[in-house]
């Protein structure tokens, strides 16, 4: 046996040293040779002079590679055959442009090492560094301007029919990820037309940075600023953050007719330039404006949202949510919105007459997730005996924060307001729009409610916070102070598992909360799942054996709570977390058990009511209603 496996082991050193070998080799040493290959990183450190070298060599190894991917010699050769994401291409032009000769190098050495140190924290912070226009000690030598990459033709080469631009009819079945170029001059605007010949979802969005930095006499590397403006006979809609690389969109339903896309650029100068100079000063050609224009379904609304501070606009939806059940009795989610799809049904669209209920993810999370798919089935099981429709949010792109910290928060304010809006052009009150998300999906949810009450002056009817994040706002970078549940709901329901970072009191934001109770667990990780998975069995358990839970938590009581919901139970009396906020948060107590369930992507944590413990006005002794007791 030890033959056997010293045999498996030598088997693998082969293979092991081939990889070390091509790992050197692309460092640019060949440990077989005289220690030197001359690929594209050493003949780019032959060629350059020692002093950039030296500067070189100080940099972090992400803006060593942005700086060779961008630097080209003054003979013309390039060093780097691979791709770039787009912000170190971005951080690339402003170290390229800054070592072009050694007088322009003095100048900006000091400043080009803090973005460099910048972008290895944060890519974000260090391109708004350079969009911001920081002015650099000293004067900048005219030939940095000059040679700078980025500089375009000079403004009065382009022609006044350059800034006009149209993408003609849209056809029947829309344009998915459509893009038209536009030029124009500096501190001016371009317009894009369009027609359609019916109701479509239209959405315009600019990503900032894509097309590169200005040109001109500018003493330091500047982004453009763009707003975008679109009029129609009801409304106007205006995109502008104003606020240094950040995106811009707009997202909509239009009606047939001919319109027209207003691009501005509201860049702000230095103070310093005078009149002539600033008639110099030139924007990047071929500036990129995408476009998504779609044939308006109910059944599935598709569009894109922007924040300030954020240099991309992402994509967010609002599907309608049926299932269908499979041969094997188990019930699927059914994608055929279009009707294309002649083995199931097609998705009805959106009934404006019938309450819908809005499913919203959390952090790290999408529509399809097993926990959100599992809760979304348990609310169809009441689309009959109900009468209720649902549909689901996905936002898992602006949704992802990998390092867990709570950067999606953010987003929460744009993706709420977006479907709110589109609840609203679907034709739906406020008083048919009940809402239930998880984790930040619960900012998303009163987002929605304050949108809601913006637009109509009418609360949502019910909403259904499952477990809300907690937040640090100097982490996040957003404030929630102002979140308040009961503020946006006719009625408003919380229930928390995993106390953190004062979730607990968001919590008791709602008209009622309830602290999801687990003895066996530890893991917030773990705990916060509970919130969710709990009220998805209470669900499933009151639709199919409705017992005294029902009193408390059945979905119809919760959509029209009778005159005591509220009045039932002595309010915050079981404490949450003692060290923020010393006393009660919460109206009750459900206790679980936890079991570790195998789902599509992977394990998780489903939660299993046992009891419910609550106290009643006007008596002392506490009550304790078993899950499983019948009415």
């Amino acid at each position: 046996m030890e033959a056997v496996r010293h045999g498996e082991f030598l088997s693998k050193i082969p293979p092991h040293f081939a990889a070390v070998r091509a790992s050197a080799i692309a460092l640019g040493v060949d440990p077989n040779g005289d220690g030197i290959v001359h690929n594209d990183l050493q003949q780019f450190l032959d060629d350059i002079p020692d002093w950039l070298r030296e500067f070189y060599e100080e940099l972090p190894a992400e803006a060593q590679r942005a700086l060779r991917s961008q630097y080209v010699s003054v003979a013309g050769k390039k060093y780097w055959s691979g791709d770039v994401d787009d912000e170190t291409r971005v951080l690339g032009q402003y170290l390229a442009a800054g070592v072009k000769d050694e007088a322009t190098f003095v100048a900006m050495r000091g400043r080009m090492l803090q973005v460099a140190a910048a972008f290895h924290d944060d890519p974000v912070v260090a391109l708004a560094m350079i969009g911001d226009g920081v002015e650099v000690a000293g004067e900048v030598s005219d030939s940095f301007i000059a040679s700078a990459e980025w500089q375009p033709e000079n403004p009065a080469s382009f022609l006044p029919e350059a800034k006009h631009y149209s993408i003609g009819t849209i056809p029947a079945e829309g344009i998915a990820n459509g893009q038209t170029n536009v030029n124009m001059v500096s501190q001016s605007e371009a317009t894009i037309s369009f027609t359609l010949t019916e109701p479509m979802m239209v959405n315009f969005w600019m990503n900032a940075g894509e097309a590169g930095l200005m040109g001109g006499p500018l003493r330091y590397p500047q982004f453009p600023d763009f707003s975008l403006s679109l009029t129609v006979p009801s409304a106007s809609y205006v995109s502008q953050k104003g606020q240094v690389y950040s995106a811009e969109s707009m997202s909509s339903v239009l009606p047939a007719g001919t319109y027209t896309l207003t691009i501005n650029d509201r860049t702000k100068l230095p103070s310093s330039l005078t009149q002539e100079e600033r008639s110099k000063v030139t924007l990047p050609k071929n500036i990129p404006v995408h476009f998504d224009i779609r044939r308006y379904r109910t059944q599935e609304m598709m569009g894109r949202v922007s924040i300030a501070g954020n240099p991309r606009a992402l994509p967010v939806s609002m599907r309608k949510a049926e299932f269908v059940q499979d041969a094997d009795g188990s019930w699927k989610r059914n994608t055929n919105y279009d009707g294309s799809n002649t083995a199931q049904p097609r998705i009805n669209e959106l009934d404006p007459t019938k309450p819908v209920w809005v499913v919203v993810h959390g952090m790290n999370s999408n529509e399809n997730e097993d926990k959100i798919d599992n809760l979304a089935k348990a609310l169809y099981g009441y689309a009959e005996t109900e009468e209720i429709q649902l549909v689901t949010v996905n936002w898992d792109e602006a949704a992802k924060d990998i390092i867990g910290m709570g950067r999606d928060a953010p987003w929460t304010n744009a993706v709420g307001t977006w479907v709110a809006r589109q609840l609203i052009a679907a034709g739906m009150r406020p008083s048919l729009i009940d809402g239930i998300g998880h984790s930040h999906g619960t900012y998303t949810l009163y987002a929605l409610g304050k949108e809601l009450l913006n637009i109509t002056g009418e609360p949502m009817n019910a909403l259904v916070a499952l477990d809300p994040a907690g937040n640090v706002p100097l982490i996040s970078n957003f404030d929630h102070g102002d979140i308040n549940f009961a503020s946006v709901a006719k009625n408003s329901i919380a229930f928390e598992s995993s106390m953190i970072a004062d979730s607990d009191w968001l919590a008791s934001s709602a008209n009622t909360a309830f602290h999801v109770e687990s003895p066996s667990t530890v893991l917030p990780t773990t705990e916060h799942q509970l919130g969710l998975t709990a009220f998805t069995e209470i669900l499933n358990h009151e639709r199919v054996i409705g017992g005294h839970f029902s009193n408390y938590f059945s979905l119809r009581h919760i959509m029209n709570p009778p005159s005591d919901f509220t009045g039932q139970y002595v309010h915050n009396v079981y404490e949450g977390n003692p060290d923020m906020h010393p006393g009660g948060e919460f109206e009750g107590v459900i206790e679980v058990w936890v079991s570790e369930e195998n789902g599509k992507q992977g394990n998780y944590f489903q939660a299993h009511p046992s009891r419910f413990r609550f106290r009643k006005p006007g008596t002392e002794q506490e009550q304790i209603i078993p899950f499983d007791s019948f009415a």
